[in-house]
């Protein structure tokens, strides 16, 4: 809906979009977000993996090939050209405040004090078991 696009149910597979995003970016880098980030993606668009996995097995790769999509990796953070030379952070933050629908405290699954440090960096690191998504430090 939010990409003015159409689910088709395939005979096999799962559902398949027409149209789509513009861009996407893929900020967890594991084969189900990635399979996900290459099906929600339009034509010709662009697809950022930021931070990323080395080897993901099992992803179809053939919507990067049909749909003609432009793959890009992302690593660390600093002054963004395409921001009119803005801080990676300063433009995130500035996303945040103009949309303040998008709720992104969902996103942490787990909080910590400062002193429990030990099991929260196992927690992110053994991220199969622990379901953790986003990991912070309650002080």
């Amino acid at each position: 809906r939010w990409a003015d696009a159409r689910r088709h149910r395939p005979v096999v597979g799962q559902d398949v979009l027409t149209d789509g995003f513009e861009v996407v970016y893929d900020c967890i880098g594991s084969r189900e977000s990635l399979d996900s980030a290459l099906r929600v993606a339009r034509p010709r668009a662009r697809v950022t993996i930021v931070g990323g996995p080395a080897m993901i097995r099992g992803l179809d790769w053939t919507y990067v090939w049909t749909r003609e999509l432009r793959i890009e990796g992302s690593y660390v953070y600093g002054l963004e050209q395409a921001l009119q030379g803005a801080h990676t952070m300063d433009a995130a933050i500035r996303l945040l405040v103009e949309h303040p629908e998008m709720a992104l405290g969902e996103l942490v699954t787990h909080r910590f004090p400062l002193d429990d440090w030990r099991r929260a960096m196992w927690t992110v690191l053994d991220r199969g078991r622990s379901d953790a998504i986003k990991v912070v430090f309650a002080p």
